[in-house]
């Protein structure tokens, strides 16, 4: 375990509900004596027993207050250790995601902020926080509601993990915090791979119902005068295909969609990844699949499979 502080932070327990007074009383000892392996062995043996019980409400009180509690003595990986272990446990239980989501973000919420170096490098917190939500079937809208995925992104670009602060950034509403990203990511890029790699992450923002964040994103990136001259068709065309998708609602636009992407042809076979992304908008904003389910899932999708869909 990582080396405390000099001084050890102990907690003022006097509020606590009397059900969890026991459990910090005896907690309280560790902390004056700086034992904290054996602190955090004893929390988690009680922690097994409420969860046997079904007790989450307590289980989840104890969780948050003794991860925040080693996270503010220094006692990083002790706190990270914790959560992990609990994550597991509660993934495994039968509690709802009605029951635990709110106080789980919460507590994420909490030490994203104060205590990020929670969040080691090899990132083995913020994996397992999103294969629990993915397991209890977490409300997406909720994580983003609560800027986990733009914390979490920002921790990445602190420990210079590009890759994952991009995938992270693209999740969150935060237009600047996605440039950024992008930027740091393609940094080394040859010009064109970077085009390339703006449109794709433009088209991901769109397969993810992002249409004013992509819009802004793209225009960024786009040279306005001499009628869009300037620029590498594979940018026009997704700026092209944002300005169709903003009226969607009008009569033929689908065929509008179509026609843009016949157009484009050539510049999109660069990168069969995009057909991808297209097929997603296309079921997003006019519910057409344009690449049948069994070409999604070869590994040689080429635009031909894409243009035979629109006959």
């Amino acid at each position: 375990m990582e080396s405390s502080s000099n001084h050890n932070t102990v907690y003022n327990f006097n509020n606590l509900p009397d059900t969890l007074k026991p459990f910090f009383s005896k907690y309280e000892e560790f902390i004056k004596s700086g034992n904290y392996y054996n602190m955090l062995l004893s929390v988690k043996t009680d922690l097994r027993k409420l969860a046997r019980k079904g007790n989450y409400e307590d289980y989840l009180e104890i969780l948050s207050l003794t991860a925040n509690l080693f996270a503010s003595n220094n006692e990083f990986d002790t706190s990270r250790t914790l959560i992990i272990d609990c994550l597991e446990e509660l993934e495994k239980s039968n509690c709802t995601a009605e029951k635990i989501q709110e106080r789980i973000i919460n507590l994420f919420v909490t030490l994203l902020n104060n205590f990020p170096d929670v969040f080691d490098t090899n990132q083995s917190l913020m994996t397992k926080f999103f294969v629990f939500c993915e397991a209890k079937k977490i409300d997406e809208k909720y994580v983003i509601e609560k800027e986990i995925y733009e914390i979490f992104a920002k921790i990445c670009i602190s420990k210079t993990n590009f890759t994952s602060a991009y995938k992270l950034a693209l999740k969150s509403n935060n237009l600047d915090l996605i440039v950024n990203a992008t930027e740091e990511f393609s940094k080394n890029f040859f010009p064109t791979e970077k085009e390339y790699f703006v449109a794709r992450s433009a088209l991901e923002l769109l397969g993810k119902n992002k249409l004013d964040i992509a819009k802004k994103f793209v225009i960024e990136k786009l040279d306005l005068s001499e009628n869009l001259q300037n620029n590498n068709p594979i940018l026009n065309f997704v700026y092209f295909l944002i300005c169709i998708l903003e009226n969607k609602q009008k009569k033929f636009q689908f065929g509008n969609f179509e026609t843009l992407i016949k157009k484009y042809q050539i510049p999109l076979e660069f990168d069969t990844q995009l057909m991808k992304y297209l097929n997603l908008i296309s079921k997003n904003f006019y519910d057409k699949q344009i690449i049948k389910e069994e070409d999604e899932s070869q590994k040689g999708l080429n635009l031909g499979n894409l243009l035979k869909m629109f006959g």
